[in-house]
């Protein structure tokens, strides 16, 4: 169907161009022609679900789960590193862009803004019915739509058919989809976080119902706002949800499914278990769909600006003379306690509470403004190793947890990633310095581009040279690299161009 419609789009710009080589007005066809687009594909997609208890109550295939991928087997140390009397300096080799098979490799383009831009204040979605209940979301009181579908209890694969045609004849069931992406909307969720409040509203209305029950319904709803997720069954009959997500993700087992010409990668989720511990990794069923089906699109998991209810929490970071200060959401320790494990360049695109962040972005702006560029690239460098105590994920939180930028805010300890992530959006966003984050086994860097060139540990990359900047080597200044990290290849997680 997808190539269907491309082949359409080129067919009808051709026809578009006749339209205007006979001095007509192509605006309106071509209009008219993405409306008919755009239906066709609506009504290709509502036919896929019309259809969709078919596939459940077809055949059910057994498939191999794969544990999760490890971002790296090299540990990270254990204590912070402190730079030495400076050494000659060396030429790093050049390092290429980390190119994911989950994922395209990040453009290089893909800069943020000289300040985050504005979040309007947060609406709270208001009650439609009188006998709406309170949902408790990661901390955040929301009001959903009571329980009022009937629910089955699945015992074999067969009995989710049952269950999929009964919601799809239910009226409440299609109010309960717009329902909850109004609230995901409102919110500003990204898709995966949508799927946390899926999971928190059917754990908790429906609570009395049983696991598999549960699944199906969240199964039903996530598949009805258009995600390509799907039921399974494990080898002790629990029901489980594979989710196609939009990027690399580690730490969470998956297995990977045939169709359409090419290979999807599914990750194993349960309602309610957000770190996995309880989905095993052996063998799971699930229903076959035939190729060429379009299953739904794949779950972002990138963050764009959510805009939580006010839970304010006093934050300040002080290093190198520099101090900042200001409230975040303190909703963000719970919501994003456990969120899954993506590629570091997923962190770095994403932006949690752009209002927080151009609250950091201003302050800094004005004490190093009027610096050299070299001094407050160093006095930003210094600030970054300052401003936590260290302390690896294992340490801190028992299982690896890389932190958005804002719960750097919230933390009082950091490890490497959390500071090359914080220093690199700085670097960018304060002082207007291209710059890389750089990833080593089992360490996470940066690497700035600096106007002047300066002797120091440095590589070059398309044309332009990159200096070390490393803002866990204490003490370091820009051009300075780790000992055990010199004669090694860096990868490039994420590029702000200037």
């Amino acid at each position: 169907m997808r190539k269907a419609v491309v082949s359409a789009v080129v067919f009808a710009l051709g026809s578009i161009a006749a339209l205007e080589a006979d001095g007509q007005s192509p605006v309106k066809s071509f209009e008219e022609f993405r409306a008919g687009v755009r239906g066709d594909y609506n009504s290709f997609r509502r036919s896929v679900l019309a259809d969709y208890d078919k596939f459940l109550d077809g055949v059910w295939a057994d498939y191999e789960v794969f544990k999760g991928a490890s971002r790296s087997n090299k540990p990270k140390p254990a204590t912070l590193p402190h730079a030495e009397p400076s050494q000659p300096p060396v030429a790093i080799p050049a390092p290429e862009p980390v190119k994911s098979p989950m994922a395209p490799s990040l453009p290089e383009g893909a800069a943020k803004p000289s300040a985050p831009t504005a979040v309007p204040a947060p609406a709270v979605p208001e009650a439609l019915s009188p006998t709406d209940v309170q949902i408790d979301f990661y901390g955040v009181r929301t009001l959903a739509p009571a329980p009022s579908l009937k629910l089955m209890n699945p015992q074999q694969p067969g009995d989710f058919a049952g269950q999929w045609r009964a919601l799809s004849q239910s009226a409440s069931a299609a109010s309960l989809v717009k329902r909850l992406k109004n609230i995901a909307q409102v919110y500003g969720l990204n898709d995966y976080l949508t799927y946390e409040l899926v999971a928190a509203y059917v754990n908790q209305a429906y609570s009395g119902a049983s696991q598999t029950a549960r699944h199906s319904l969240a199964h039903f709803l996530l598949a009805n706002m258009g995600y390509n997720v799907r039921i399974a069954l494990t080898g002790n009959d629990r029901a489980v949800l594979l989710m196609a997500m939009d990027g690399m993700v580690y730490a969470r087992p998956y297995l990977d499914l045939s169709g359409n010409g090419g290979t999807t990668r599914y990750h194993l989720f349960e309602l309610g278990q957000p770190d996995g511990t309880k989905t095993p990794a052996s063998r799971i069923s699930t229903c076959t769909i035939p190729d060429g089906t379009d299953c739904g699109r794949l779950l972002g998991l990138r963050i764009n600006g959510l805009n939580l209810p006010a839970n304010d929490a006093p934050f300040s970071l002080e290093g190198e003379g520099l101090k900042v200060s200001g409230t975040t959401n303190a909703s963000l320790r719970a919501l994003l306690y456990r969120y899954p494990q993506m590629a570091m360049g997923d962190y770095a695109a994403s932006e949690v509470l752009p209002g927080v962040r151009r609250t950091i972005v201003n302050q800094l702006k004005a004490q190093l403004d009027t610096l050299p560029e070299k001094e407050a690239v160093d006095k930003l460098l210094k600030f970054c190793q300052q401003v936590t105590a260290y302390a690896t994920d294992e340490v801190n939180h028992g299982f690896e947890k890389p932190y958005f930028l804002e719960e750097m805010l919230i933390y009082g300890k950091s490890d490497c990633e959390d500071r090359a992530i914080m220093y690199t959006y700085l670097l960018h966003n304060v002082l207007g310095v291209e710059n890389q984050l750089i990833a080593y086994p089992g360490h996470e860097s940066a690497a700035v581009c600096l106007s002047d060139e300066i002797k120091g540990d440095s590589y070059e990359y398309k044309g332009r040279r990159f200096y070390i900047s490393d803002p866990t080597f204490i003490g370091a200044s820009t051009g300075m690299c780790m000992p055990n990290y010199k004669s090694t290849k860096p990868q490039i997680d994420y590029h702000y161009q200037k």
